[in-house]
């Protein structure tokens, strides 16, 4: 399916996996389809994007959370808007699972995040801070790999270290699962 082995999928890549898994979609329509599934409109479709799709967006519990997480970041910044150096230096990458399988280096994690942030927003030169909009969307993203709030709640706690008394939220859903992650996660310890 994926030709090039870019791990994205052009328009024609996509034409083709439809012809050989045999959808069903007539061929004018495809590239419709396509720019459906190209959420960004960079002219390739990734994982991400495809299940972004077909899962729709974050719950309720989900947004609060990454919503919690931006704030929780301008607090440990002085309460101050933080740019990229900041994120990376929060951003914990030790329990990244190509880290803990040995496949790759935290640093490398690191730089792929940052790179990858910056990519999905085209960011550089005059961006001196990240908006919560930009953060979010990323983070949108990043939910549609995880199919259970509790995965994409582990998620985020492990990556950015928080802490229990980090996450205030008036979303008692979001508070329980938050509370069933944080015994998942000291029991990995």
């Amino acid at each position: 399916m994926d030709d090039d082995q870019s791990g994205t999928l052009t328009q024609n890549e996509f034409f083709k996996a439809c012809k050989d898994f045999k959808v069903g979609i007539s061929e004018e329509n495809v590239p419709a389809l396509f720019k459906v599934f190209d959420r960004n409109q960079d002219g390739t479709m990734d994982y991400g994007e495809f299940l972004l799709t077909i899962r729709g967006e974050m719950s309720e519990t989900r947004s609060k959370l990454v919503k919690q997480v931006f704030q929780t970041l301008t607090e440990r910044n002085g309460g101050q808007p933080f740019g990229l150096d900041f994120l990376k230096k929060q951003y914990d990458a030790k329990r990244h699972p190509d880290v803990i399988q040995g496949k790759r280096t935290l640093d490398n994690v690191i730089v792929e995040f940052i790179e990858t942030f910056e990519a999905h927003f085209n960011l550089g030169g005059n961006m001196t801070h990240v908006i919560f909009e930009q953060f979010e969307d990323y983070f949108k993203s990043i939910s549609a790999l995880y199919e259970h709030d509790e995965e994409f709640v582990v998620l985020m706690q492990n990556t950015f270290s928080l802490k229990k008394n980090e996450v205030r939220t008036k979303n008692p859903e979001a508070e329980a699962e938050f509370k069933k992650a944080q015994i998942l996660f000291n029991d990995a310890d």
